[in-house]
């Protein structure tokens, strides 16, 4: 885990000194979270894979309706009169509750909402603290995965997760292993200044990378230059094979046109070996000349793009 990623978990990290006023932990007897644990938030039980199965959902279903249900009976008697014209029994004031979810303007905050947040705390209880079954060992492995080994305490009413202040610590320290990662600078508005500091970061093998429109455009234009490339590869090789075909006719010209020269070099006792060995020479020496111009031009071809591409970047 690099830093970066480090401080965006943190980010949901709040520490702890005592417990909050309304928790559901594995250790019933427990009066204070330990350094190498963690609580998490009863906002993130949706988000957890693992209740997210039928068994779940038909729980807090069947709990809440009777949560529901008992609260008409013990209340209705309270709102009777008021609750359409008073011709209505409990289960019509449970059913008015169920279905309307978000609001109750008999009781107000007495919404099904609040008697489902009733229900998760009863699953919690009730079936994964109760046993500590395959969903709670799972639940386990995943946050020591996740979070440097940490060890899953319970739940609390709340948002993110709860560490001691210890524990907030041996995130930060077992997810870095130097001081910092990386820097982020303002170029000047000196750009021979800021060439001359691009390149002693070049000097220094260190790596870096431009946040502007330009730097935007190239990133997203990767693909694009991907192909290019593959494209001016096979072009490449089209041209090398018409150059190698061109360079032997033109070889093959010159030995037709150089057979009296052939004759008299064998007619004064020179071997095959001999002649083969001076139109090698000649075709090396063609070809190296060739070599290092073509070098020259793509090196000074490189440069000038690289430098135009740099100068929009820093001007940009």
């Amino acid at each position: 885990m690099n830093e970066a990623k480090t401080l965006a978990e943190a980010n949901v990290f709040r520490v702890i000194d005592k417990l909050p006023g309304h928790v559901n932990l594995k250790d019933k007897n427990q009066t204070m979270l330990r350094d190498d644990e963690v609580l998490l938030s009863y906002d993130s039980i949706s988000s957890w894979h693992f209740f997210e199965n039928k068994e779940y959902d038909d729980y807090i279903y069947d709990k809440t309706l009777e949560l529901i249900t008992e609260f008409a009976l013990t209340h209705f008697n309270e709102i009777k009169e008021d609750f359409k014209d008073g011709n209505s029994t409990y289960q019509d004031y449970a059913t008015y509750i169920f279905l309307e979810k978000s609001y109750n303007h008999f009781h107000y905050g007495y919404t099904r909402e609040y008697f489902e947040r009733i229900a998760e705390r009863s699953y919690l209880d009730e079936v994964v603290f109760k046993e500590l079954d395959l969903l709670g060992i799972r639940l386990q492995n995943d946050i020591s995965n996740r979070y440097t080994g940490l060890k899953f305490a319970g739940f609390f009413e709340g948002y993110g997760l709860l560490v001691t202040q210890k524990g907030m610590d041996k995130i930060i320290e077992e997810g870095s292993y130097y001081d910092f990662k990386q820097i982020i600078v303002n170029f000047s508005d000196d750009i021979k200044d800021n060439i001359r500091m691009m390149k002693k970061l070049e000097k220094a093998d260190l790596k870096y990378s431009m946040d502007n429109d330009v730097a935007y455009v190239v990133m997203y234009a990767d693909n694009g230059l991907k192909m290019g490339s593959l494209i001016a590869l096979g072009a490449s090789i089209i041209f090398a094979i018409f150059a190698s075909l061109l360079f032997y006719n033109f070889m093959s010209t010159s030995i037709n046109h150089k057979k009296k020269d052939i004759g008299i070099l064998r007619a004064v006792g020179a071997t095959k070996y001999d002649v083969y060995k001076i139109f090698f020479s000649e075709a090396a020496m063609i070809s190296l000349v060739i070599y290092i111009l073509s070098l020259v031009l793509v090196i000074i071809g490189v440069n000038i793009i690289n430098k135009y591409i740099s100068l929009c970047q820093l001007k940009c």
